[in-house]
């Protein structure tokens, strides 16, 4: 079994106003993933993790450990299968008609 891309971090999934879709760890400011879906930034929010903790720990810099999760939304079925749990976040864009 591999590892989780989320490392065990709660995430927020997003599609973004121009359609692209970003990951974010809200445990972690400022690690954040961005592709054209949201299975893609999903699989590519596990270097970020990795870059953010890296960076912190070169820095002395305390990593938090990973926030009990919760999970919600249609957006689970889709996380919950590559091993990841989301916090749903309200997207700021005006809904598709």
């Amino acid at each position: 079994m591999s590892e989780s891309p989320t490392r065990g971090y709660a995430v927020q999934v997003n599609e973004e106003a121009d359609g692209s879709w970003t990951v974010a760890v809200p445990d972690l400011p400022g690690a954040l993933a961005a592709a054209a879906g949201p299975a893609e930034a999903l699989a590519e929010v596990g270097d970020a993790i990795d870059a953010w903790i890296a960076a912190a720990r070169a820095d002395g810099v305390t990593v938090p450990l990973p926030r009990p999760r919760r999970t919600s939304s249609a957006d689970a079925s889709s996380c919950a299968s590559r091993g990841a749990s989301i916090e749903p976040r309200r997207s700021e864009r005006p809904a598709r008609a």
